[in-house]
């Protein structure tokens, strides 16, 4: 028998995700108790370019919020999302991209995804131009240079769409 596991933002499961729909989103989102101004669903979620098992969730501000608020918020998303079986993919960016690059601030709440599934480890690594712990579960990543989602985004011919979360 296969056993699943996985670890994101210091939050573990062992019950695999399924594909999201706006309903399973809407019914997180609505298990959530912060205030959800600045949060937005961007990815492929609202672009609908291709079949996905995460929902992209940012926090578009140009000032960082108060470290510790953004650690426990992330570990809220994350938690409620295992628990409404979504795998919930946050993190607060100084600007949403463009079809122009432009040089981007991140704050994870890891700098890793680990998963083991069907009797394999997955590990994703999260790369940038400068990455640096910041704070228990936070990551601070520097994107000088076009990163790989931006990329993939233009590949994909996004537009870069962000839908509120709290209208979503």
């Amino acid at each position: 028998m296969n056993k699943f596991y996985a670890k994101f933002g210091g939050v573990e499961t062992t019950t695999p995700w399924w594909r999201p729909d706006d309903d399973r989103i809407r019914r997180w989102r609505d298990d959530l108790s912060f205030d959800l101004t600045h949060w937005y669903v961007v990815g492929n979620v609202v672009e609908k370019h291709s079949m996905t098992y995460d929902v992209d969730i940012i926090n578009l501000n140009p000032q960082i919020p108060h470290l510790s608020s953004l650690s426990e918020v992330f570990s809220q998303m994350i938690s409620i999302g295992f628990t409404h079986e979504l795998l919930i993919d946050c993190a607060w960016v100084n600007h949403f991209y463009e079809k122009e690059w432009k040089p981007l601030k991140k704050i994870r709440p890891d700098n890793k995804f680990e998963k083991f599934w069907r009797g394999e480890w997955h590990t994703t690594h999260y790369q940038a131009d400068v990455s640096k712990q910041i704070g228990e579960q936070l990551w601070y990543f520097e994107f000088n240079q076009p990163s790989v989602n931006w990329k993939k985004g233009i590949e994909r011919n996004y537009n870069f769409i962000k839908i509120p979360l709290d209208f979503f």
